[in-house]
């Protein structure tokens, strides 16, 4: 049983009647102080139904009353208040049995994220929060111990979960998420748990399959003339996986990664032009309730995407296409790379960022995509590209 407060304000400039609350829900047993505020004027407050209240007389006067809910008051049941004022319009507030404190919600699940790139961030599979009767908060724990994510009103919510990808190639985070019924403290009413993969090798946008799949192979002039030698004289273990000139992909398991080595262990072996660490999705969001925030989200070939391999990957160009929609009334966003021109063929076109701004108190946000393109500057067929989605989304009122 709790004791509930509706300030009643009267407003003589304006004849009118001001009642202000933030819960009109009650339990059996509450009470409920009407807390009136006139220094002139009577407020009449009536129409105390009989299966909701203990005490149903009305009252008139300048400062408070205390109505007590009945203890057998069912769910449901609904009372409309009347507030009047002399030659004032009346004013009028639905009062309601709320069903059963209900902390624990339907069931649910998230889909795991497999076979995904290292890097950048995820989102998960839309979470629907029903079942509860009152408000609950949302934990997760990423590994690093629970954070709160945001609560849910008792209608219940349907949102998704953003973070961090794993960083490198073979990869598994796993993922908690708990529902309480309290903040910064509470018991947990329900968790569940999903993983986030990612793929065992990059995938090869151009690739290219060594010639000989039998016989005789030279060192310098097959093997150094397919995987590059940087003009120097081709030495057997410079061709070790993973290692300067034998990319570690898909195709290439027959080549070890520490001698020793064989000539005949290149047959099926094979390298590329293609994205080593591809630009990732970026996701960011901001709670704008206590001012306003900027967020930004930056696509880097500088320290972030990597491009393979060997001498193929030595002289290359960049460009850069994107795409967005605004959501809701925000503060503007602002798309700018290191060229004047994001969109044009240049070396030194190596990052792209789009700033955005969200007002104070308001939700808003911004929806795209960008497309991330890289070329042989010698070779320009060898051309690959990625569509990454991003988003900048603000919160909380």
């Amino acid at each position: 049983m709790a004791n509930r407060t509706l300030i009643v304000e009267v407003d003589d400039e304006l004849s009118q009647i001001l009642v202000n609350t933030q819960d009109l829900d009650l339990d059996p047993g509450d009470t409920v102080t009407f807390q009136i505020n006139s220094s002139i004027q009577n407020v009449t407050i009536s129409g105390f139904a009989s299966n909701f209240w203990t005490n149903t007389s009305s009252y008139t006067g300048k400062t408070s009353v205390v109505k007590t809910v009945r203890s057998d008051a069912t769910t449901g049941t609904s009372n409309i208040i009347t507030f009047s004022v002399t030659s004032f319009p009346n004013k009028n507030k639905k009062f309601e049995i709320r069903p059963p404190a209900d902390y624990i919600p339907d069931s649910f699940t998230i889909s795991n994220i497999t076979n995904a790139n290292p890097k950048g961030s995820f989102s998960s599979s839309t979470i629907n929060v029903t079942g509860i009767t009152r408000k609950v908060w949302i934990y997760v724990d990423s590994g690093s111990g629970q954070e709160f994510l945001r609560t849910v009103q008792a209608t219940g919510a349907s949102f998704s979960i953003t973070g961090d990808m794993p960083l490198d190639y073979g990869q598994t985070k796993n993922i908690t998420v708990y529902v309480k019924d309290g903040y910064p403290t509470g018991n947990t009413t329900y968790q569940t748990s999903f993983s986030v993969s990612t793929k065992i090798y990059p995938d090869v946008d151009e690739e290219l399959i060594f010639p000989i799949t039998s016989g005789t192979i030279k060192l310098h002039n097959d093997v150094g003339q397919f995987f590059g030698t940087d003009g120097q004289p081709a030495r057997l273990t410079n061709y070790l996986r993973g290692q300067l000139k034998v990319p570690t992909i898909a195709g290439n398991e027959g080549v070890p990664t520490v001698p020793p080595i064989a000539l005949t262990d290149f047959y099926g072996s094979r390298t590329g032009f293609y994205f080593i660490y591809p630009p990732a999705n970026k996701f960011k969001t901001a709670n704008v309730l206590d001012g306003a925030k900027d967020l930004a989200v930056l696509w880097n070939f500088d320290d972030e995407i990597v491009l393979g391999y060997g001498e193929l990957a030595e002289d290359v160009e960049y460009r850069y296409e994107w795409t967005y929609q605004a959501e809701g009334l925000g503060g503007g966003i602002n798309i700018y790379g290191y060229d004047a021109d994001p969109t044009q063929w240049s070396q030194t076109n190596t990052w792209l960022r789009i700033d955005a701004h969200g007002p104070a108190n308001v939700e808003s946000g911004y929806i795209g995509t960008v497309t991330v393109y890289a070329r042989n500057f010698v070779d320009p067929s060898l051309e690959i590209s990625r569509v990454v989605n991003w988003s900048m989304l603000f919160y909380g009122p």
